[in-house]
């Protein structure tokens, strides 16, 4: 058993040496307080995603605020106000419910 865990121990640590060969590197793109968006571009094909991101950012925005003007001018054309109410009959239905 002391030689399983002294295994063990000998394995955690050799899993571990990539991670302290990296402890005296700088850090390029690491997190900050507040912040927002993508990570600053490098190559020239982050360059283009990151365009290609903020277009389709303007087509969703486009669409959305077409599809919320189309539901606003539907919802104030079906208004109470703006259908004029059921009309009723005169005449008396021609059978009548029996009753007492």
């Amino acid at each position: 058993m002391n030689k399983l865990f002294s295994m063990s121990a000998a394995f955690g640590l050799l899993a571990a040496m990539p991670a302290w060969a990296q402890d005296n590197l700088e850090v390029i793109g690491k997190p900050v307080a507040g912040g927002i968006g993508f990570q600053p571009a490098v190559t020239e094909l982050a360059r283009e995603l990151q365009a290609l991101d903020a277009l389709i950012l303007v087509i969703i925005t486009l669409i959305s605020l077409f599809v919320v003007g189309l539901r606003l001018r539907l919802s104030s054309a079906t208004t109470a106000s703006a259908t004029p109410s059921p009309r009723r009959s005169p005449t008396t239905p021609r059978s009548r419910w029996p009753g007492p």
